[in-house]
């Protein structure tokens, strides 16, 4: 299947707070909404509960808009896509971790973090980055990052981070 469900939290400090050493530090986040979108993703009302509403054109639209809108994002904070060597991306399925891999001139293997997920767990929603990033993590990645996301209405969140060294 490819929906599931799951929970993740995470635990964020000051870098002055005593304690074991971060596993990343956060650097800033940029959203965007994009207008007359609603139609893309996000939830129904009906007699059972909730339906999920996704719409094939998904992959597209990450084609269309992410290499440009990911370029704004890092802008925003002084950062360039050449400064970033990790990638921690939300799998919303198959088709849609391939459209960010081209849409980011990403290498081959650059987004396994997202498919393992994907293949052991679902799209979780939400918190399925939280688990993309925990598995980025046991691959000790290093230096600058990237965390992003898609969500209902339709937006795009991006999360600046960098991860420290060995």
């Amino acid at each position: 299947a490819l929906f599931a469900d799951g929970g993740a939290a995470c635990v964020v400090t000051a870098a002055d707070v005593p304690g074991p050493a971060p596993l990343l530090t956060l650097h800033g986040a940029y959203s965007t909404l994009i207008e007359d979108s609603e139609d893309i993703m996000g939830w129904d009302v009906v007699d059972d509960g909730l339906k999920v509403r996704f719409s094939r054109d998904i992959p597209a639209l990450v084609r269309e808009m992410m290499q440009e809108n990911v370029a704004r994002a890092l802008a925003a904070h002084g950062w360039a896509r050449e400064d970033v060597n990790t990638f921690v991306v939300h799998p919303g399925g198959v088709k849609v971790v391939a459209a960010y891999e081209e849409a980011l001139g990403l290498e081959p293997g650059a987004l396994d973090s997202s498919r393992a997920v994907l293949r052991a767990h679902g799209n979780m929603s939400s918190v399925t980055v939280l688990f993309v990033l925990q598995e980025t993590l046991k691959r000790r990645p290093v230096g600058r990052g990237l965390l992003s996301a898609m969500g209902p209405g339709f937006s795009a969140e991006h999360v600046l981070i960098e991860f420290p060294g060995k």
